[in-house]
C-alpha cells in the first residue's frame, strides 16, 4: 500500500449493528471505509456507500470494481451481510432456506472472488 493513502476496507452488510460496529473500529484506526448493502440508505459509518445485490455475480463484480476505484485499491474485505429465518425447522420452507444460504454463504464466495483482483 502506498504510504500516501489510508488503507481501504469494503464492509458488506454495513447497515447491520455488527457491520456498523466493525466500521467504527476501522474508521477509528484511520481506514477508508466503503460500505456495501442492498439498501439505498447511507452506510452509517462509511465514507461512501455502494448498493449491491450480493447474491448476483455481476453486481458483486460491479461493486468490487467501484470500491477499488473509490478506495484507490482494496486492502481488506469484511463480510457482515447476513439474514436469518426464524421459526422451527419444520416450518421453514426450502425457498426461505435457499435465500438464507445465498446471502450468508454464496455472497461471501461471490464478493471474495470479485474483490480478489483488487486486494493488495
Amino acid at each position: 500500500m502506498p504510504a500516501d493513502r489510508a488503507p481501504s476496507v469494503l464492509i458488506t452488510g454495513i447497515h447491520s449493528d455488527h457491520g456498523f460496529a466493525i466500521s467504527h473500529l476501522f474508521r477509528r484506526e484511520g481506514w477508508f471505509v466503503i460500505g456495501c448493502d442492498q439498501g439505498t440508505h447511507t452506510g452509517r459509518n462509511a465514507r461512501v456507500h455502494i448498493t449491491a445485490d450480493l447474491t448476483d455475480e455481476a453486481d458483486c463484480q460491479r461493486a468490487a470494481k467501484r470500491a477499488a476505484r473509490l478506495g484507490n485499491g482494496l486492502d481488506c474485505i469484511v463480510h457482515c451481510a447476513d439474514i436469518h429465518v426464524d421459526g422451527p425447522i419444520e416450518e421453514i420452507g426450502s425457498s426461505a432456506w435457499d435465500v438464507m444460504m445465498d446471502v450468508n454463504v454464496k455472497s461471501v464466495f461471490l464478493m471474495s472472488k470479485a474483490c480478489l483482483p483488487y486486494l493488495e
